[in-house]
Order: C-alpha cells, then sequence, then structure tokens
C-alpha cells in the first residue's frame, strides 16, 4: 500500500495493513485494527477502539476516547539479583546483577571490579550468558563462544574481544553504537605533603580506534572525587602509532593526594600505565 495523502472516516470498521506512512488519519467513530511498519505523520481519534501494532515510532497519537491495547517491548523494574560467569581470553569473569542498580564484574586472573552498563541504562542489558562448547564456527566468525541473553530486546549476543563498539539491537541501523570506557587511579598524598603535577604521559595503544574521532580524555580531582577538572581530550587517529597521549600543567598536588580520571569512547583498547613528570623524574 502506498502512501495516502488523506485519509477521514466518519463512521466504519476499518482493516487496514499499511507498510508507508499516511500524511493524515482521522477518525471519528470506528473499530481499528491496525498493523503500522513505518512513522504516520499524524493520527487523530475521536473515538474507538483500537489495536495497534506499531515497529516504528509515529510522530503523534491523540485520542479523545478509547479502549486501547499495546503490547510494547523494554524493560520493567526487576529486583532480583542474578550471577553468572563466563570465560574469555583466559580471564574467569563473574557477573553480579544488583536489580535494577547496576551490574558488577569480577576479574578474577587480575582481581578487580568493574562495572558495566548499556548506553543509558545503568545495567549491562546482557542478563545472562554461558560458554557455548562446540560453537567453534561461531567463534570464528562473531569473535568468542560466549552467548550472553539480552533483557530488553530478547536477542541473543555473541561477545567479541576484538570489536570496540556494539551492534545497534536493529537489525536495520548499520552504524555503530560507541560505548565509553572509564578507569581511575590515585595518587595519595597526606598530611601537609605537596607534589608538582607538571605533566601526564599515558602509556597506551594508539593508532587503531574504533571509529574516526574518537578521544581519551582526562579527568583530575583533588578532594576525593567529590569535583572533577577536564583537562582536555586527545584525539587517537587511525594509523598514527606514534603518537603521543599527554596533558601538562597540571598544577601542584596536595593531600588527599589526585586523583586521575580517564574516559575513551573507541580511541584505545589498553593502558599500560600512567606516568607523572614533576621536575624530579
Amino acid at each position: 500500500m502506498v502512501a495516502t495523502p488523506n485519509i477521514r472516516v466518519t463512521q466504519g470498521e476499518v482493516l487496514t495493513l499499511t507498510d508507508d506512512p499516511s500524511a493524515d488519519t482521522r477518525v471519528t467513530q470506528g473499530q481499528i485494527l491496525a498493523i503500522f511498519n513505518y512513522p504516520t505523520e499524524a493520527v487523530h481519534v475521536t473515538q474507538a477502539q483500537t489495536l495497534a501494532l506499531t515497529d516504528d515510532v509515529t510522530a503523534d497519537i491523540r485520542v479523545t476516547q478509547g479502549q486501547v491495547l499495546a503490547v510494547v517491548r523494554g524493560r520493567i523494574d526487576n529486583p532480583r539479583l542474578r550471577a553468572w560467569t563466563y570465560t574469555i581470553d583466559g580471564h574467569d569473569m563473574y557477573v553480579l546483577r544488583l536489580g535494577d542498580d547496576e551490574t558488577l564484574v569480577y576479574d578474577t586472573y587480575s582481581e578487580q571490579w568493574s562495572v558495566y552498563a548499556s548506553n543509558v541504562d545503568d545495567v549491562w542489558r546482557a542478563n545472562t550468558g554461558i560458554n557455548w562448547l562446540g560453537a567453534e564456527d561461531f567463534a570464528n566468525d562473531y569473535g568468542s563462544n560466549i552467548l550472553v541473553g539480552d533483557d530488553v530486546y530478547g536477542l541473543l549476543w555473541f561477545l567479541s574481544p576484538e570489536q570496540g563498539f556494539d551492534d545497534h539491537p536493529d537489525a536495520v541501523v548499520t552504524a555503530p553504537q560507541a560505548f565509553t570506557r572509564v578507569v581511575m587511579g590515585q595518587l595519595p598524598l597526606s598530611g601537609r605533603d605537596k607534589a608538582n603535577c607538571f605533566q601526564v604521559f599515558l602509556d597506551c595503544d594508539v593508532g587503531a580506534p574504533s571509529s574516526t574521532g574518537t578521544a581519551v580524555t582526562l579527568e583530575t580531582s583533588d578532594d576525593a572525587g567529590h569535583n572533577f577538572d577536564n583537562q582536555g581530550a586527545v584525539t587517537i587517529t587511525l594509523g598514527d602509532y606514534s603518537k603521543e597521549v599527554f596533558w601538562s600543567s597540571l598544577g601542584q598536588m596536595r593531600a588527599p593526594g589526585r586523583l586521575f580520571k580517564l574516559t575513551d569512547d573507541g580511541a584505545i583498547t589498553t593502558i599500560f600505565g600512567l606516568d607523572l613528570r614533576n621536575g624530579d623524574t
């Protein structure tokens, strides 16, 4: 069915299957069963019993009086704790989902905890998962044999340690979804001790960002993380394997010490260390 400039019905029983937008649909009174596959600019209903299955966003839906049955896809409140494990690159990972608060991941090899999240959600969309034994063919194509379940879209994903971005859950959207990585470390000072902070150099892998325009940003805090000062972002260029990543003129540090916070959106994958230059070393 092609796009219709205007549909107006005073009273009727209508069954429609549309795959293109209509400029305007107005119904005074009717019983409607509609399946929309593309957005409609506007739908105005005075009185109707409506059953609608929508696959995309409608710009504007206005109903004066109606009985609506809606099937929606998304996450509901779930306070339950969930724990599961997987192994990747020799690292045994323990995933602890704390209801809707956050997802903690423990690496038994490095003995460190991390917080995982997805986009604007506080928790990781991967709600459960396993190492799928016997899935070597899939591992060759998708990066690993780790199969995880998406608790929002009902999809199954393979975790890929080589891919620096997420695939979009909508197969129509081909643009990658960048995700941020955050790491923090502190140089403690006590009493009246002071130290210069002329420069810091980030020892990391460069030259292979996940996408164009990605950068790594340094923030510093001198009050135990209550407030941060943005020291700027360094863009990582594809193919530039000799680039130095550093920040200068960072002032003086005093107790309780300085907290360094690094954030990137796919610019780097490995950090070897953050070196301080204070005039003595």
